[in-house]
């Protein structure tokens, strides 16, 4: 008797599942495609779940921006102008050092010019 009631039991996950649950889950999958009532009312639990689930997003989708994504739109958009003057900031300093070592440059050359007259260095 207990080899009979094992043989055809299905393992899942290390668990045995008795023949008869296998047997219930096969019969209501073959009820729900011969019957056209059972099949649309499989559909409409389905598609009810579906909606149920996407109920959040969808929410959020119909009630349009909230005081919580207007400032965090503000953070963003201030984030990105400090981005862009610390970049152009970086770049003008960039742009004063060279200026300053072209300078310096040119200081030098003059004072190399009045120590020696005679000779130009380019």
């Amino acid at each position: 008797m207990i080899a009979a009631y094992s043989s055809p039991a299905a393992s899942v996950c290390g668990q045995e599942i008795h023949p008869r649950t296998v047997r219930t889950a096969r019969s209501t999958g073959d009820l729900t495609f011969s019957n056209l009532t059972v099949f649309f009312a499989h559909f409409m639990l389905a598609g009810l779940l579906i909606v149920i689930d996407c109920f959040p997003v969808l929410t959020k989708l119909i009630s349009g921006p909230s005081v919580y994504d207007r400032r965090h739109a503000a953070q963003v958009r201030s984030k990105k102008q400090l981005h862009e003057h610390d970049l152009r900031l970086t770049e003008r300093l960039k742009k004063g050092e060279a200026d300053m070592r072209i300078h310096q440059e040119d200081l030098r050359v003059q004072r190399s010019n009045r120590q020696y007259p005679g000779i130009k260095i380019f």
